[in-house]
């Protein structure tokens, strides 16, 4: 048959062969066959097949048997094939294999294992496999056993095993091991399993079961994988077979693990290879656990890695083996950790050895633990390093055991903490080597049992080393016998240590030894305990030593004890200090010889103490010398004290400081006595402060100096009560000065004295308002007194505003100008002319016209001929002249022409839209005043009347006519 009939037959025909016949068939035949018609040879036709015919199956053909059939494969058959069909092979026909079969396979076979089909081989094909399988096994198929099929390996099998398949087990397979399969490992495989990373996979009794020579071949980086649990698995034998490099390369984890047994299992070599680090992390039980051997093989680093702890748990029998160099590696936090028995322990040898900074980190019951053959051992250095809480812990017998060179070499804060126990067990050489600094450095119970003689008999080298402490501790009676020589030689520390009651019991002389820098230093307490002999004994450089903190301390008495001497000796800022107290008990002699510079000094509240005798004492040259605080600081009384000289004393400055308060309680006559210049001086407030006798005793000097504001500041009161000579020699800056109020009230003789009056007048001519000069010859009733006065007057081109009231075809007087004689519907006089024209402004629109009512009762007075004398020709009209309105908005005006204030200004209207000036002008009387300012003579205007505009400003304004005024008049309405 050809291989193409063959692969025709059913699977029924194939089925029905024999194994004689089917083993007739060639290699070509049974490779044309498909994988159905072999999947139905049965498992005997399977079992019948030559080793020629197994190894001929395809893949597919091998793929697509059966597991009985794969299993129906004698060995030979499985020998025969090849390894592609091998690794053609599925997971599950491999599990079906027996473990004859699987010990056929041929060694190249078993490496073309893939890792899926090693996955599921299971023990028993496992253990059937030999050790040149196993060795076969590639090393990504080892990491593909599962746990058991590693458990079933044996010890041959284990051993066949080579370290690149060691090194490529699972930390789970590693952990899946048996101890007995652990110990057949040799000291390679260990060591793979160290450079593999796997030994922590190690459980506790796999550990325990390697030997010690594979322990020992681990590498230091495998044995630092180890864990703690695996170190304390460790037996003290596996511990004592690691090598000094092993040792050092343990972590500070597993040292730490290590059990005691382990510890003393130790050799010295080994214990030497701690490193500070190590040591570090022992426990207390691991370093009590150290052989005395092991202590004396530790070095001066390792010891000195130890921490307080390490320390205090060394035996007594550890601390005795500590080699001399290696005391001083313990360091100062090592020392004060030793227990007493521990410092019991220490040989003289080692106690000194040790550094002067651990023998002073010692506490208490460690120095008095030390034995007296340690106290003879110290050097001076470790005596000096002590503390004086450690001195006095030492007792008198271990005192007494100190050398005289270790006496010398005490400081003084050591021998101030010596007690009298220890100071009387000193002998008389040791006595003798304390110095003098030592002396002085006794504690106070110790100073304050010297007697009186042996005060005497300091030497001023001695006394000038006292501490303070010292001099504070002696008592009235040492103080009293110090020499004045030991006095001079205290410093000023020393006397400002000084109590109060041994102050009080300094003698004069003792006192007057003191130098100037040493009074100085005492404080006020002490300044205060002197008596009056003693502060009178005092130099005057020592009064001027005394600081000005200090002085408030001295008591009324001592401070009435001063000479005048003394008194003058203080300087301003010893006077600055005192209380009012204090002042208020200075006698008049003592304040009469005070210095300018000393009262300027005082305060205001010291200066407001003074009793007036003590006031009336000060002479003219202490009263100028005082600062404007101190004058407001004055108290009534005070102020009435004080006589006319004194004030006549007085700054301008120092009488403007007045209080309201102190001019009330002055005298007309004080008032009175006041210059001029202090007068002008007066604050507005003191002004209206001066009561209307004051006004009356007014001088005209004093008239004649008020300001402008000072004019304003009158109370209508005040105003009603000056006298007509006063208002006479005021001028006419003063005059214009004068509020509405003022004007209504003073008397009809008042109001003839002023120097000015003013009514309204009219630019007709556009080149500003003119005027003539008060001698120029005009007389004209301005103030309706019924007699005419010479007066300044309007030019010729320019007019006076004026209303015919009483219809006789003329102008009579003031009253029919408008001005300050205006008389108002109420019966008030007008203030100025402005005010007298608000009066008609019947609709109140800040302007006079046609809709005014008395609008057309208005004329113009043009005096052509300047003779003060109306006619009908000279009155015009309004409307005549072309007016229709007048505007009642003004402003200050600053302009004098011929003597004649501009005082308000504003403008008027033509009917062809024209602006001309208009001005509130007041006539000087008699000689022209010298030019007024007019912020020293004006308020502001009227809060209802607007600021005239620019353009008639500067149509009023002539320059070549005017003149700069001598005063700055306020800006306030004249009323």
């Amino acid at each position: 048959m050809t291989s193409v009939q063959f692969g025709a037959m059913s699977t029924l025909q194939l089925a029905a062969l024999n194994t004689v016949q089917l083993q007739a068939l060639e290699t070509r035949d049974l490779a044309a066959l498909s994988s159905t018609a072999v999947r139905a040879f049965t498992t005997l036709q399977i079992g019948a097949l030559t080793t020629l015919q197994a190894g001929a199956l395809t893949t597919g053909q091998l793929n697509a048997l059966s597991t009985a059939q794969m299993a129906a494969l004698n060995t030979a058959d499985i020998a025969a094939l090849s390894s592609n069909q091998i690794a053609a092979l599925s997971t599950v026909q491999i599990g079906a294999l027996t473990t004859r079969q699987i010990a056929a396979m041929e060694t190249r076979d078993i490496a073309a294992l893939t890792s899926e089909q090693v996955a599921v081989l299971r023990t028993h094909q496992i253990a059937a496999l030999t050790g040149a399988q196993v060795a076969a096994l590639e090393t990504r198929d080892i990491a593909a056993l599962s746990t058991a099929a590693v458990r079933a390996f044996s010890t041959s099998q284990i051993l066949a095993l080579g370290t690149a398949q060691i090194a490529q087990l699972t930390s789970t397979q590693v952990a899946a091991l048996s101890t007995s399969q652990i110990r057949a490992f040799e000291t390679t495989d260990i060591a793979a399993l160290g450079n593999a990373g796997l030994l922590p996979a190690l459980s506790s009794s796999q550990i325990a079961a390697l030997e010690t020579h594979d322990l020992a071949a681990l590498n230091t980086n495998a044995l630092r994988t180890l864990t703690t649990a695996q170190i304390v698995a460790l037996s003290s034998a596996h511990l004592a077979a690691l090598g000094s490099s092993q040792i050092a390369a343990l972590t500070t984890a597993q040292v730490a693990a290590l059990e005691t047994a382990d510890i003393v299992a130790f050799s010295t070599l080994q214990v030497s290879a701690l490193t500070t680090a190590q040591m570090a992390v022992l426990n207390t039980r691991q370093v009590a656990a150290l052989q005395t051997d092991d202590i004396v093989a530790l070095s001066s680093a390792q010891i000195a890695a130890l921490d307080t702890a390490q320390i205090a748990a060394l035996t007594s029998t550890q601390i005795a083996a500590l080699e001399v160099r290696d005391i001083v590696a313990l360091g100062t936090d090592g020392a004060a950790a030793l227990s007493t028995l521990q410092v019991l322990a220490l040989s003289t040898a080692q106690v000194a050895a040790l550094s002067s900074a651990q023998l002073a980190a010692f506490g208490t019951r460690q120095i008095a633990a030390l034995e007296t053959g340690d106290i003879v051992a110290l050097n001076t250095a470790q005596i000096a390093a002590l503390s004086a809480e450690q001195i006095a812990a030492l007792s008198s017998r271990q005192f007494a055991a100190l050398e005289t060179t270790d006496i010398v070499a005490l400081s003084s804060s050591q021998v101030a903490a010596l007690s009298g126990a220890q100071i009387a067990a000193l002998n008389t050489l040791q006595f003798a080597a304390l110095e003098t600094r030592d002396l002085v450095a006794l504690s106070t119970t110790a100073v304050r049992a010297l007697t009186t003689a042996q005060i005497a008999g300091l030497t001023v080298f001695q006394a000038a080393a006292l501490t303070t402490d010292q001099i504070h501790a002696l008592s009235t009676t040492q103080v009293a016998a110090l020499e004045t020589g030991d006095l001079v030689a205290l410093g000023t520390h020393q006397v400002a240590a000084l109590t109060t009651a041994q102050v009080a019991v300094l003698r004069t002389s003792q006192l007057v030894a003191i130098e100037s820098r040493d009074i100085a230093a005492l404080d006020s307490s002490q300044i205060g305990a002197l008596g009056s002999a003693q502060i009178a004994a005092l130099t005057t450089a020592q009064i001027a030593a005394i600081e000005t903190a200090d002085i408030v301390g001295l008591g009324s008495a001592a401070l009435r004890a001063l000479t005048t001497a003394q008194i003058v000796s203080l300087n301003s800022a010893q006077f600055g200090a005192l209380t009012t107290a204090q002042l208020g008990a200075l006698t008049t002699v003592q304040i009469a010889a005070l210095e300018t510079s000393d009262l300027a000094a005082l305060g205001a509240d010291q200066i407001g103490a003074l009793g007036t005798a003590q006031i009336v004492a000060l002479s003219t040259r202490q009263i100028a010398s005082l600062g404007t605080d101190d004058i407001a600081a004055l108290t009534g009384a005070q102020a009435a004290a004080l006589t006319t000289t004194q004030l006549a004393a007085f700054s301008t400055r120092q009488i403007a400081a007045l209080e309201t308060g102190d001019l009330l309680a002055m005298s007309s006559t004080q008032i009175a006595s006041l210059s001029g210049s202090q007068f002008a001086a007066l604050t507005t407030e003191q002004v209206q402060a001066l009561q209307t006798t004051d006004i009356v005793a007014m001088t005209s000097l004093q008239a004649e100096a008020l300001t402008t504001a000072q004019i304003v500041a009158l109370t209508t009161e005040q105003v009603a009560v000056l006298e007509t000579r006063d208002i006479a020699a005021m001028s006419m800056t003063q005059a214009a000065a004068f509020e509405q109020t003022d004007i209504d009230a003073m008397s009809e003789a008042q109001r003839a004295a002023l120097a000015a009056l003013s009514p309204i007048v009219l630019d007709l001519d556009g080149d500003g308002v003119r005027t003539l000069s008060a001698s120029a010859g005009v007389r004209f009733d301005l103030l309706a007194s019924g007699q005419a006065h010479a007066t300044g007057w309007v030019s010729a081109t320019d007019g006076l505003l004026v209303r015919d009231l009483n219809g006789n075809g003329r102008i009579d007087d003031g009253r029919e100008l408008f001005g300050v004689a205006t008389q108002l519907d109420g019966g008030q006089i007008a203030g100025n002319g402005y005010v007298a024209m608000q009066a008609l402004d019947s609709n109140g629109d800040g302007r006079l016209d046609a809709k005014d009512a008395a609008f057309g009762e208005l004329r113009v007075w043009v005096d052509a001929d300047s003779d003060g004398l109306s006619s009908a020709a000279e009155l015009h009209g309004l409307v005549d002249l072309g007016i229709v309105s007048l505007d009642l908005n003004a402003q200050a005006g600053t302009t004098v022409d011929q003597g004649n204030l501009l005082g308000l200004v504003s403008g008027y209207t033509r009917s062809d839209g024209s602006v001309h000036a208009m001005a509130d002008v007041w006539f000087a009387r008699g000689e022209a005043a010298p030019a007024p300012a007019l912020d020293e003579l004006l308020a502001e205007a009227p809060a209802s009347a607007p600021q005239a505009s620019a353009a008639v400003v500067a149509s009023v304004i002539a320059p070549s006519a005017t003149a700069t005024l001598d005063e700055l008049m306020r800006q306030q309405p004249l009323l």
